[in-house]
Parts: structure tokens; sequence; C-alpha cells
């Protein structure tokens, strides 16, 4: 009886630890999926950048741009839109509270030839609201 007792304990603690960990872990890869399935906002606004020579006008259903993203349009993103170039998504992730994460992809255009992505928001690790274990290291993206 003993022995059963400290089986069960054991799995109880591993349950403890995995559990949390498992949902931070899906929680990460909701976010990395939604930055993927916007792919193809980024790639139409740079393409916008490098036909109009600005992101002013780059918004979304116009220059080529898709029109706003609903719930169930692209997986793990509720909604996405565009505004002269920066990309705001809202994505099916949600911390702890409830609360959806979010993400702001802020087109560089220091170098033209070659857009990088300035990403902020909940999603990101270090950023306000960022909740420790279910963010994304979004430096050097």
């Amino acid at each position: 009886m003993i022995e059963l007792m400290i089986v069960v304990a054991i799995i109880g603690i591993l349950a403890a630890i995995a559990i949390p960990q498992y949902t931070d872990y899906t929680q990460r890869s909701e976010i990395s999926g939604a930055i993927t399935g916007i792919g193809s906002y980024k790639t139409t606004v740079a393409l916008c950048f490098q036909e109009l020579g600005t992101l002013t006008g780059c918004d979304h259903n116009t220059n080529g741009i898709p029109d706003q993203a609903g719930a169930g349009d692209i997986n793990y993103v509720d909604s996405a839109t565009v505004a002269n170039g920066v990309i705001t998504v809202d994505t099916t992730a949600q911390q702890s509270g409830g609360t959806s994460i979010s993400l702001v992809l802020t087109p560089n255009v220091s170098n033209p030839a070659a857009i990088n992505w300035d990403i902020s928001g909940n999603g990101c690790d270090g950023d306000a609201g960022a909740e420790a274990g279910r963010a994304i290291d979004c430096s050097g993206v």
C-alpha cells in the first residue's frame, strides 16, 4: 500500500510540473504559427514599399495587401490588420488570465533592399504585459 501511495505521489508531482510546461509550449507554438501565417502580409507590405517608396498608404485591401483577416481565416490568428505597413495581429493564444496575445510587426526600412521586421506586443518576452513562459523571443527577427 505504501508503494502504491509513493507511485501516486510521484505521478502527481510529475503532472504538476508537466501540465503548465505543456500549456506554455502550446501557447508559444500558436504565436509562432500566427507569425508564419501572416507571411503574405509581410511580403505584400514589402512589395508596396518597393513600389511606392514609402509605407504611407500600405494598408490592408490596397496596393495588393490582403484584406483584414478574421477568426478562422489564418491558423492561430483571430484578426490581422495593416495600417501604413504596420501589421497588428491578435493570436488565438491566450495568457493564463484569458487575455489574447497580440503582436505588432513594424517594418524597419533602414535598408530598403532588405526589410526587417521589429516585433513587439504582449506575445514577446520582455515586453509590457508579456507573461513569462508564454511569450516568444522577438529579438533579432
